[in-house]
């Protein structure tokens, strides 16, 4: 217990501390955070908490849970009186905390898994435990999502707690205890639903197995605190979409498996081949995928790990071997599904960071020397060959030595840590920390730098300072964008919005405005011409707008007259 504690802590403090660099700079990544961040400021305003709201239209493609944290963070902490960098901090709180509980979770799952194997990392599996929890915040995709509020650190933190839940309901003796665990567990399904929807069917299939074919070992089937707890889990769903149909029609259901549908038969990306996982998590794990590889190859090549797998007879020595094939399972299932991201694969990250840690502590700790060798000569080059760029990016203004530059630092810090490695190779602790602390720099350093974090900085800066400030805070403003202009000015829209104090309607009709309105509009040849306003050729989509008591007059073809206050780079704030 005492050495769980002290490991718990040495996680948080370094979890926190990368978490904390990238909100010294805080802005909104447009999609999908600020989305929920601007639905979510709609939903308290409006009062209405069943759908997510984006002005007068109401969504349900994805899951509510997210939205009300964020409603409740925000009336926690007052939204109105917060300025802009902790409205995003406070937005992003949520995810912060789901990011410490499934940080921690990949440290007590993998602790409970590799102890209670029959192989020579059983002794170690505190360690390997700890080592998988720091390795999985310098996986840089999870890195980047545990800054953001969306939904996916979330869903995977609610995944490993039912895991958890599973593992400690094994080594109980006491019935209650093992009621209490199983009704937590089956908790999180329901739970998962309201974060992501039908996502969290995904790893719920790649559970069956460890639950179907151990089920002489561990007894889940017959434990009635599962069934019950999937019943209770799923209550507030169903109340949820009850309370939806009822107040919005049958639509709603249309909307939630409509969108099912749209991501099992369309490719979000172009690149999104049966395949996409094979090439793509390698590149976003650089470099611990090659440990993830090596690790899985040290398991699965364990004696004994594949006799008589689909047997229904207990096996002594690896009890626990379908939740390390759970990964490969769910894997084989997302790949099978049409639409890949690399959030998609964040699921998987717990056991790819168990994986990590095997092939690691393997290498250091091993007598045999020459993967340690190589790995440690080949990576101190690649740290050689990246701090020679870094420098040199200071010394030549040339080419994309001048993109570099802003990075020079970081590259610093992490090359001359990599090109280290020989000194230590025969030092196992100095070895293992030698690849982990100077990423650990590198990724701070940016998060500090806003790299990390700070997505948005030149619009919401704009929203939220002089001579706009003034202007928006006692003076509702409207938005005119046409759904044909460019994403670049959709993302903009976002940030505007959710930075303006009062916020207006989106594209109302101009002509029904008085003289003296606010309004932004977004730059293209369907809103303007020359100097005037062409109303006749923007989107109205509102079809609520409250007309003015003093309308302004339109010229003889549809011109009217405004007059610029300030200028972005997408975007102009007129006065009617």
């Amino acid at each position: 217990m005492q050495l769980d504690r002290r490991n718990l802590l040495i996680l948080f403090g370094w979890t926190a501390l990368l978490l904390a660099s990238s909100q010294v700079y805080p802005s909104f990544m447009a999609h999908d955070e600020g989305n929920y961040a601007l639905e979510s400021r709609f939903m308290l305003e409006s009062g209405e908490w069943l759908g997510r709201r984006f002005w007068d239209s109401v969504l349900f493609t994805h899951g509510i849970l997210l939205n009300w944290l964020i409603m409740l963070s925000y009336q926690l902490f007052d939204l109105p009186s917060l300025s802009a960098d902790w409205a995003v901090r406070v937005t992003r709180l949520p995810t912060f905390s789901a990011c410490l509980l499934a940080v921690a979770l990949t440290y007590m799952v993998g602790k409970q898994i590799f102890e209670q194997q029959r192989w020579p990392y059983a002794q170690n599996a505190a360690r390997l435990g700890l080592l998988s929890g720091l390795l999985i915040m310098l996986f840089p995709v999870w890195m980047q999502f545990s800054h953001l509020a969306t939904q996916d650190i979330m869903l995977v933190s609610v995944e490993l707690l039912a895991i958890w839940a599973l593992l400690r309901a094994e080594v109980q003796t006491a019935k209650k205890k093992r009621l209490t665990l199983g009704f937590l567990a089956g908790t999180m399904f329901g739970l998962g639903f309201l974060i992501k929807t039908f996502m969290v069917v995904l790893p719920a299939i790649a559970l069956l197995p460890y639950l179907i074919f151990e089920q002489r070992r561990h007894r889940h089937l017959t434990n009635w605190g599962i069934y019950i707890g999937l019943i209770v889990g799923f209550i507030p769903a169903a109340l949820w979409i009850g309370f939806s149909v009822a107040q919005y029609g049958s639509w709603v259901l249309d909307s939630m498996f409509g969108k099912l549908v749209e991501l099992s038969d369309q490719p979000y990306h172009s690149d999104g081949g049966l395949f996409y996982y094979f090439w793509n998590i390698p590149v976003n794990m650089f470099p611990w995928a090659l440990f993830s590889v090596i690790g899985a190859g040290i398991v699965l090549r364990q004696p004994r790990f594949w006799t008589g797998l689909s047997s229904f007879k207990p096996q002594a020595a690896y009890p626990h071997r379908w939740l390390l094939l759970y990964p490969f399972i769910l894997t084989a299932l997302l790949m099978a599904f049409a639409t890949k991201t690399p959030y998609y694969a964040l699921q998987l990250h717990p056991f790819l960071a168990w994986f990590a840690a095997v092939g690691l502590y393997q290498i250091a700790t091993q007598p045999l020397g020459w993967p340690r060798h190589l790995l440690s000569y080949s990576f101190s080059a690649l740290g050689l060959i990246v701090v020679g760029i870094a420098i040199a990016s200071y010394l030549i203004s040339f080419g994309f030595l001048v993109d570099v530059r802003p990075y020079a630092p970081i590259g610093l810090v992490l090359g001359i840590g990599w090109a280290l490695l020989p000194v230590f190779q025969n030092r196992a602790q100095q070895w293992l920390a030698t690849w982990l602390v100077p990423v650990w720099l590198a990724l701070g350093m940016a998060g500090v730098g806003g790299f990390l974090g700070n997505y948005s900085a030149r619009t919401q800066a704009a929203a939220t300072t002089e001579p706009i400030a003034s202007l928006v805070q006692d003076t509702p403003m409207n938005f005119i964008l046409s759904p044909e202009q460019p994403s670049a000015l959709h993302k903009d829209l976002i940030i505007l919005a959710f930075h303006t104090p009062r916020i207006g309607q989106l594209n109302p009709p101009i002509e029904t405005m008085s003289a003296g309105t606010y309004v932004w509009v977004g730059k293209g040849e369907e809103v303007f011409k020359g100097e005037q306003l062409d109303r006749t050729q923007a989107d109205v989509r509102d079809g609520r707008s409250q007309f003015s008591p003093n309308p302004i007059s339109p010229g003889p073809h549809g011109e009217i007259n405004y007059e610029t206050v300030i200028e972005l780079d997408n975007w102009r704030l007129i006065r009617l």
